[in-house]
Formats: structure tokens, C-alpha cells, sequence
């Protein structure tokens, strides 16, 4: 099984205004510097958490339908655009929205065939199965505080840490994280069984 990211999130989750408050940074020369610090502590969030913050497009590649259900990540789930596969014959096929049903509100979300349907039998090959599907908050406002604070506090850390580098050459210094970055992330983080 592999997830890609197909479409990224157009917005970040947070206000550049909102991160230079956070820091006491009031000028503009660093906005670019620390737009880019915004994206990856979000990026480093939501691959923390198994979340996606704003709305983003991913596929799940499968080499065989699962027996029961297949959970999507990240959550929250939104929606799902298209079930696609390589039949018995080698062609691909879109599976009808009619065939299966998709649950948005369990976290993950969850796709699995309707009562009386099942799986489509597939040919047995590698990536037979392509799903598409949407996930993400649908705005920024909907996120709740706690992931917003991780955030920022992983921001105020690259900020500090612009250069955390050791003695030696090519040696980079691991950086501790907040305490409460950590219990956001433990208390949080979405697990699959």
C-alpha cells in the first residue's frame, strides 16, 4: 500500500501575520524564510499526527482489494472522487460510487463495499488499485487550537535552530521539541490497526 499527494493544500493553515506575532517578528525581510518554516512544521504535523490540516488530494495504491474495509489517511476524510483498478482482463475500470459506501465521520475514514456487493476481482499485479480521495479540514477555522499550537511551536523552533549544526563537519544537531509539541502528538496522533 502507498499514499501519494496528488494536489497540496493551496493555504496554510495559519496567517503569516499569526506566525510573526508568535515570534515577536514584525518586519517583512523574513516572511519568505519563515513562510517556508510554516510549511514544513505543518507538513511535519500532519505526517506526525496522520492528519491533513487544509483540503489536499491523495491516492492510495493498492496491489488487491482488501476482504473487508480499507481505512483512508490522512484524516478528516471528505470525500472520495474515484475507485479505479486493472480487471482479470488487464483494463482498467472505474468502480461505481453506487457499489460501495464511505464513512467521513470516523477518523480514519473508511470506504467498503455496500451490503449485497463486494470487491472487484483484479488481476493480479502490482498497483492494481488506484483510489482518490480528498482530505483535510475545510477551512482553517474548522482545525482545532491544539494542531494550530503544535504548530507554531515547531515554527518557533526552526526559528531558533536556523543553523543547528554540531562540531563536526556535515554533523547536524538534533533539536528537542516542546514538551507539550510532544503530548499534542502522542495524545493525537490517529493510529491503524
Amino acid at each position: 500500500m502507498t499514499r501519494c499527494l496528488i494536489t497540496p493544500p493551496t493555504q496554510e493553515p495559519l496567517a503569516l501575520e499569526e506566525v510573526k506575532g508568535q515570534l515577536h517578528e514584525y518586519e517583512n525581510d523574513q516572511d519568505d524564510l519563515l513562510a517556508g518554516f510554516l510549511q514544513g512544521a505543518r507538513e511535519d504535523v500532519e505526517k506526525s499526527l496522520n492528519r491533513a490540516f487544509m483540503t489536499q488530494t491523495w491516492e492510495m495504491v493498492l496491489d488487491s482489494f482488501p476482504c473487508g474495509e480499507i481505512e483512508l489517511l490522512p484524516a478528516p476524510l471528505q470525500s472520495v472522487t474515484h475507485i479505479k483498478y486493472i480487471d482479470t482482463d488487464g483494463e482498467e475500470q472505474s468502480w461505481d460510487a453506487g457499489n460501495y459506501q464511505v464513512s467521513t465521520v470516523s477518523e480514519p475514514g473508511r470506504i467498503r463495499p455496500v451490503y449485497g456487493q463486494y470487491w472487484p476481482t483484479t488481476k493480479q499485479r502490482m498497483d492494481a488499485v488506484r483510489i482518490q480521495y480528498v482530505a483535510g479540514y475545510e477551512s482553517a477555522d474548522d482545525i482545532p487550537r491544539m494542531y494550530r499550537i503544535a504548530i507554531l511551536q515547531l515554527v518557533a523552533t526552526m526559528n531558533r535552530h536556523r543553523e543547528a549544526t554540531d562540531d563536526g563537519p556535515g554533523e547536524i544537531k538534533e533539536v528537542t521539541t516542546p514538551g507539550s509539541f510532544t503530548r499534542i502528538v502522542r495524545a493525537n496522533k490517529i493510529r491503524t490497526f
